[in-house]
């Protein structure tokens, strides 16, 4: 049986090559935004591609956070490109060259047993960072990120990388206290744990004491009156909560951040007064 033909890898590159028994080639590469664009013309045989991927690992490029983490660039041994065509893309937008393991001379059949196992999730990261209540903390920081770059709602384009969110938890301390308050408010169930951090992460950077008196009175309902923008909105919460097992997530941030405007407003509302997000409604800014 003849041996099959592999591309070979530059006499000139810095990196050594290997080859493993069934004659794949795998070598490390440095690879310029030029070669990725020439790498991408191989693109001919993969699967859908995903914009919003490819610009999030790009924002890491740019930001020189990419990290080198053993995964590879694969190639058929016609040459097709079989995996790595998002990361290519960051790399050719990205205006830096990255160092990459690159795998050349598999079988065309290959591409079907590739990215067949479980993702490591942000929360993954988190934990294995030593992150306290890592899902939890991952949802809040995603979200605080999401809202930072205009998102305000739990859908559209943006969505942070591991890298990121990471350089966010370790850079913004009210972050962490606002994870650390939707663990510790979290096991009465009348307001999810997201939307306790990021809420509590808007109010604490307008107000700290603020922030406080309000979580605390919401949370616990404690010396508030029935024309109070808080007791109103905790019990329209717990209402929908009883009947519905919760409030739809956008609604329920915008009502929270309502009562929050109205509180530092110094209102008085009727106890028959509702709290409500229209259709046409944006989120409303908290003030």
């Amino acid at each position: 049986m003849s041996k099959p033909t592999l591309a070979v890898v530059s006499a000139n590159s810095q990196y050594p090559q290997m080859v493993s028994p069934s004659g794949i080639t795998y070598s490390v590469e440095t690879i310029s935004p030029d070669k990725a664009k020439k790498w991408l013309a191989h693109n001919t045989d993969n699967r859908k591609f995903r914009r919003r991927v490819a610009e999030k690992y790009c924002r890491d490029v740019k930001a020189g956070a990419w990290i080198e983490n053993g995964e590879a660039i694969r190639f058929a041994k016609d040459g097709t490109l079989l995996d790595g065509q998002h990361r290519l893309w960051a790399i050719a937008h990205g205006g830096r060259s990255v160092v990459v393991l690159i795998v050349r001379g598999l079988s065309n059949g290959a591409q079907d047993t590739m990215d067949d196992l479980a993702k490591r999730t942000l929360a993954d990261t988190f934990n294995f960072h030593g992150v306290g209540s890592a899902h939890s903390a991952a949802s809040i920081v995603r979200r605080v990120l999401m809202w930072e770059n205009g998102v305000l709602t739990n859908a559209g384009g943006f969505q942070p990388t591991k890298a990121e969110a990471l350089e966010a938890l370790r850079g913004d301390h009210s972050i962490a206290v606002a994870i650390d308050a939707a663990g510790k408010m979290k096991q009465r169930r009348l307001v999810p744990p997201t939307i306790i951090g990021l809420t509590w992460w808007i109010f604490w950077n307008i107000d700290e004491d603020d922030c406080e008196i309000f979580w605390h009175a919401l949370h616990t309902g404690e010396s508030l009156t029935t024309d109070s923008p808080i007791y109103i909105v905790r019990e329209q919460i717990a209402r929908h909560v009883a009947r519905d097992g919760r409030v739809a997530e956008t609604a329920l941030l915008a009502w929270v951040i309502k009562a929050w405007n109205h509180t530092r407003d110094g209102k008085s509302l009727s106890p028959n007064y509702k709290y409500s997000l229209k259709a046409s409604e944006r989120i409303p800014e908290a003030k």
